[in-house]
Order: structure tokens, then C-alpha cells, then sequence
């Protein structure tokens, strides 16, 4: 059971560290762990597709800032370029992601494939997004179809 149940699990891992972790903040720790340097924060703007003031405030939120707020997961300082910072996990980050990676690298499909699509719906240009096949039935502009 637990092969079946590995994206509850790794979300119960997230919870387990924060109630309120947020899809923001999940996309942007995972990128900032994708790079082996600091990630600048415009590019991890631009990869996740957040506005500047969004960005920064999902990054403060990963921080632990001066006052003990923030979940301590990345740290952010200045980078190469003057005036421009950048983010790296901390060894608490890197221990929240290993453990992600672990509960995932033991995972099976969630269901089986259904011969719909191959799976790559989602790999668009940059900028552009659309909803896997599946998703898509039933979904109007607003939402679902009543």
C-alpha cells in the first residue's frame, strides 16, 4: 500500500513540516534544490512563472528571517551579481528533499495508464500551460461543468 500512497505520503511530509505549505512554495523549493549553486531569485521567478513580489515572499517563506518566522529551508544571499540575491537550501531543506526524493523513488502510477496520452501534455513551450487530456473534460472557463 504504501507504493500507491507515495504522493500522500511525501504531502504529509510537507504537512508534518508546515500545515499551511503551500504549491508556491513547493514549486520553488524544488527548483531551488534542482541546482547545484544558488539559484538566482529572476531565474526562479521566471522558471516557476511567479510575479517579483510573489517570488519573494514564497522564498521569505522557505527562509528563516531575523525575527524566527519562515521554515528555515533556504537560504537566501547575495549572488555573484551585485544586487541581485539567490537562494540555496539549507541542511534542513536538504534533508525535507531527500526524504521526498526517498518516499518517490519507491512510487508505482497512481493509476494505470489509461492510452489517453504519453504522459507529456504538460511539457509546453515555456509560458504556456494546459491541462492533461483528463483533466480537461468537464472543465469550463471558470472551472468544472456542472
Amino acid at each position: 500500500m504504501r507504493h500507491r500512497n507515495a504522493m500522500l505520503e511525501a504531502l504529509e511530509l510537507l504537512r508534518a513540516v508546515n500545515a499551511d505549505f503551500t504549491v508556491s512554495q513547493l514549486v520553488s523549493l524544488l527548483y531551488i534544490a534542482d541546482e547545484a549553486e544558488p539559484l538566482p531569485l529572476p531565474d526562479l521567478r521566471r522558471r516557476a512563472g511567479m510575479a517579483t513580489d510573489a517570488c519573494w515572499k514564497t522564498v521569505q517563506a522557505l527562509s528563516e528571517m531575523d525575527d524566527g518566522s519562515g521554515e528555515g529551508l533556504v537560504r537566501v544571499d547575495r549572488w555573484a551579481m551585485r544586487g541581485i540575491v539567490a537562494a540555496e537550501l539549507t541542511p534542513a531543506g536538504r534533508r525535507l528533499c531527500a526524504g521526498l526524493d526517498e518516499i518517490l523513488a519507491e512510487a508505482r502510477p497512481i493509476c494505470e495508464p489509461s492510452g489517453r496520452g504519453d504522459g507529456n501534455e504538460l511539457a509546453l513551450e515555456e509560458g504556456q500551460r494546459r491541462f492533461h487530456a483528463v483533466l480537461e473534460v468537464g472543465l469550463g472557463p471558470a472551472g468544472p461543468v456542472a
